[in-house]
């Protein structure tokens, strides 16, 4: 015999032993045979033996799947006894074979059937055979089983469930796998758990319902339930065996309360003031045998009687049909308001359980409508439009700043027009000074609507962001300003101080903004009129310094570039107007050398400039000039150039004779003139007592009005309509030459 047990026996005869095992398994695993491949067996043993698994039946449900085993024994002698022993109960007969059982064989080779089943859960289960002769001789076999677990438990709810305490309940699932001869055991590590009517504490293990779904009722009536863990811990089993559990858990979404109170409307509701009502719907208080209290911290009506702010009333419990219980909400004098709800649970012992809501209401019933909430590119002095459905108002503020929390009162109240609708811009219509908005800017604004007794309710809070600056890239005084090409052109100007006149020019387009032009004047000039005519920009007269007066003109088109006239006019001429009138220049007024100052007039039809022999009634520089109306308009100025006393007169010229018309409201020289629609717009100047104004008249033909003045007071800037748009650009203000670009809307008397 050998040292490891294995050996062979000599028999004259082989006989085969057949031994029939059927084994019961719990679990599930897997299963394979292996013969010992330590050591050959002897070759003066006289028998073998060999072990395998009856289909290849290598993987087992643990404690469900029968396993057949096949034992053969090959006898060199006829009669034999042996003695088998298995390292794990097997069955023989439908016995369970105990160890040293005998086993005779009366044939050369003999196959025994063995039922083996496994009652462990182990993944892998080696079972070892161990066979001995008369002589002592042993031959030593294993097979190797995968094994599974014997079921499977899945418990619902998996994912988060809400439980809200108090005596409500949470249905938990229990599916067990039908594949099992036996019962099913679960146990928690929480609170009460109910199964089949009957209460069980944690410790208890409970038996479950064989292959199907089972039902458990997991309640908590400890308060405050959100004190503990808000997971379920279980473990499930089979009833016959300790070693295979299924353990898992299910989360519960605790809440901070024991009750789930919806308080509707929760947002967006129009709240219009003045003992106006919004109605507080509470719904799905459910699951609960008790009442609850609310309380609002500020005025409401429930069940037709009123209370004050932070008052207490106890609501109709709603449980688990989805019903209503409502409160009026009434406000009185509010100033933005969003109410906060509490309903509390009147249970004793339940010290959290309180659902708090905000009511987002719209006080005032006033919508803001323009500028939109978070628009961009706006104006500096924007248009405030809203909507109001309150009738009992009767006038407005508007509150503006860049700070929401800080926000600054218009200098006006407004009156409520007929539709409860308005149109308000920051600055009034009646020509006083105003503020304006500053480019770049983040502004907040509100409205706050007021009754006949003084109350008053607030908008809420909307914002808009202020268009960046569009300024020049040089500054300018006095430049020649014209529309050629459908581009804005502004050419020349000088400096605050005159040392320095520009031939400089700069192109406007709305695609593209302002550039600098290649092409320059000839010669840098300032207070000079610049007009089109015959496809060509026309330069004309001037001053070159502050001493030096032009007569000489200028033509310039893409193709040629700037030209010198070979026709100057007949008198040096600055301060000058410049306009085509039925297809004739007219070059009129201004001061001459010596700084003289003119009446005269010189018109162009494309040969020498020739003397008019109608003249200005009064002599003037310095002033506005327009055609409109089949008329030429001249507009303002000064009558000297030592004291530069403004003017408020207005010349018109019918083609034949000129003639007064109606003055303007405000003395101005070095103002803007522009036309837009036949109408005339006289814009900035000096004022009486050399005073910068920054007001804005428009004549009709009939009269004078203002306007919305301009953000920036100034004088010798250019002002011209292009595509619907009044332009001022640069001027003269508080001893400093502007590079400001100022718009106005004409269509909604607005500065952009």
């Amino acid at each position: 015999m050998r040292a490891n047990n294995n050996f062979l026996i000599r028999q004259e005869n082989m006989k085969k032993i057949l031994f029939i095992a059927t084994i019961a398994l719990l679990g599930v695993t897997a299963c394979r045979k292996t013969n010992n491949p330590e050591t050959p067996n002897p070759i003066n043993n006289n028998f073998s033996v060999s072990v395998e698994a009856k289909n290849n039946q290598l993987n087992l449900l643990a404690g469900e799947d029968t396993a057949t085993i096949l034992i053969s024994i090959t006898s060199s002698v006829q009669t034999s006894t042996y003695t088998l022993v298995a390292s794990d109960t097997t069955i023989y007969n439908n016995t369970i074979l105990p160890n040293n059982t005998i086993i005779s064989n009366a044939k050369p080779r003999v196959t025994y059937m063995i039922g083996y089943t496994s009652k462990v859960s182990n993944p892998t289960k080696v079972l070892t055979f161990t066979v001995t002769d008369n002589n002592g001789n042993q031959e030593l076999q294993n097979i190797t089983f995968n094994i599974r677990t014997g079921f499977v438990a899945n418990v619902y709810p998996t994912s988060p469930s809400v439980y809200f305490g108090g005596i409500d309940s949470l249905v938990v699932n229990i599916k067990t796998a039908p594949n099992i001869s036996g019962n099913y055991r679960i146990q928690f590590n929480s609170d009460t758990v109910y199964y089949q009517s009957l209460q069980y504490d944690p410790s208890v293990i409970i038996i479950l319902n064989n292959g199907a779904t089972d039902t458990l009722i997991y309640k908590a009536l400890t308060t405050p339930f959100n004190a503990r863990q808000n997971q379920l811990d279980y473990r499930v089993l089979l009833s016959t065996m300790t070693d295979n559990p299924q353990v898992g858990s299910t989360t519960i979404n605790l809440l901070n309360n024991s009750f789930d109170a919806i308080i509707t409307p929760l947002q967006n509701i129009i709240y219009k003031g003045f003992g106006d009502t919004v109605t507080i719907a509470i719904a799905n208080i459910a699951n609960q045998n008790t009442t609850y209290s609310l309380k609002i911290d500020s005025p409401f009506i429930y069940k037709g009687m009123a209370y004050t702010g932070g008052s207490r009333v106890m609501l109709q419990n709603i449980r688990g049909n989805n019903g209503l219980d409502s409160v009026i909400f009434q406000g009185k004098n509010l100033g933005g308001l969003n109410p906060t709800c509490t309903i509390t649970n009147s249970l004793p012992d339940s010290n959290i359980t309180r659902e708090t809501g905000k009511l987002q209401l719209t006080v005032g019933g006033i919508t803001l409508v323009s500028p939109a909430d978070g628009a961009t590119n706006q104006p500096i002095q924007p248009i405030f439009v809203w909507n109001n459905t309150n009738p009992q108002t009767t006038s407005y503020k508007v509150y503006y700043g860049t700070n929401q929390n800080s926000l600054v009162q218009d200098l006006k109240n407004y009156t409520v027009s007929t539709n409860l609708s308005d149109t308000i811009r920051i600055s009034p219509d009646d020509g006083t000074t105003s503020p304006y908005l500053s480019y770049g800017t983040q502004y907040y604004w509100k409205v706050v609507g007021i009754n006949a007794s003084g109350a008053r309710v607030d908008s809420a809070s909307s914002s808009f962001t202020v268009r960046n600056a569009l300024n020049l890239n040089t500054v300018r005084y006095q430049p020649g300003i014209a529309v050629y090409n459908d581009s804005l052109y502004v050419v020349g100007g000088s400096n605050s101080n005159g040392s320095n006149y520009f031939n400089s020019v700069e192109v406007f387009s709305t695609a593209t903004g302002w550039r600098t032009a290649t092409q320059t004047l000839n010669t840098p000039r300032a207070g000079f009129g610049l007009t089109v005519y015959n496809n060509s920009l026309y330069a004309v007269g001037g001053g070159t310094n502050s001493t030096s007066i032009l007569s000489s003109v200028e033509t310039f088109s893409p193709a040629n570039g700037w030209q010198t006239a070979a026709q100057s006019l007949n008198k040096t001429i600055s301060g000058l107007g410049l306009t085509l009138y039925k297809d004739t220049l007219f070059a009129i007024g201004g001061a001459s050398d010596n700084f003289t100052i003119l009446n005269s007039i010189e018109t162009y039809t494309g040969g020498a400039w020739i003397n008019s022999s109608a003249s200005l009634i009064t002599a003037r520089h310095g002033f506005g000039i327009a055609t409109a109306n089949n008329k030429i308009y001249v507009v303002g100025g000064s009558a000297s150039a030592a004291t530069n006393v403004p003017l408020n007169t207005v010349e018109v010229y019918n083609g034949t004779n000129w003639a007064y018309t109606q003055p303007m409201n405000t003395e101005r020289a070095f103002l803007g003139l522009a036309t837009y629609k036949n109408k005339l717009y006289a814009a900035g100047g000096l004022s009486p007592g050399a005073l910068y104004t920054n007001t804005m008249e428009i004549f009709d033909g009939t009269n004078w009005r203002y306007a919305t003045p301009m953000p920036t007071p100034r004088f010798g800037f250019g002002f011209t309509e292009y595509n619907g748009l009044l332009y001022a650009v640069g001027g003269y203000y508080n001893n400093t030459t502007l590079s400001i670009v100022e718009i106005y809307n004409p269509a909604t008397n607005q500065w952009q």
